[in-house]
């Protein structure tokens, strides 16, 4: 995914769920992209955690160590509250998760659960 559609000419916001396996893996494949070009860097010379901040990703990983690294890494503002809808797997209570894992922060919730969707859909 990442040698086909992450290119120096990205200007999109796109959209992960829970980040996919990214932001976990960003050590990884910025070092492939520097040891083997060939396979990581197909025309394009930037490391892929250069594109940090313009990937959005939703906060359904149902975990607070999970949430708490996946907003460490892929930055506040460009996490939001993901449902699963259609599928059965979210939340019982869309938001708890955040709360639970920011409770002591709530200029950081309202970014996740609110401000962050507004600017990504642009309403």
């Amino acid at each position: 995914m990442v040698k086909n559609s992450i290119r120096k000419d990205f200007r999109i916001n796109s959209w992960f769920l829970g980040g996919g396996s990214f932001p976990y893996t960003i050590g990884r494949i910025d070092h492939g992209h520097e040891c083997r070009p060939d396979l990581c860097a197909y025309k394009n010379n930037n490391q892929p955690s250069s594109y940090i901040g313009r990937l959005y990703v939703d906060s359904l990983v149902h975990d607070c160590r999970a949430l708490k690294y996946l907003v460490e890494i892929m930055d506040e503002n460009c996490v939001m509250l993901g449902s699963d809808c259609p599928f059965p797997l979210g939340e019982d209570k869309p938001g708890e998760l955040i709360m639970k894992t920011f409770d002591s922060d709530l200029d950081k919730c309202k970014k996740l659960l609110n401000s962050n969707a507004r600017r990504f859909f642009k309403i």
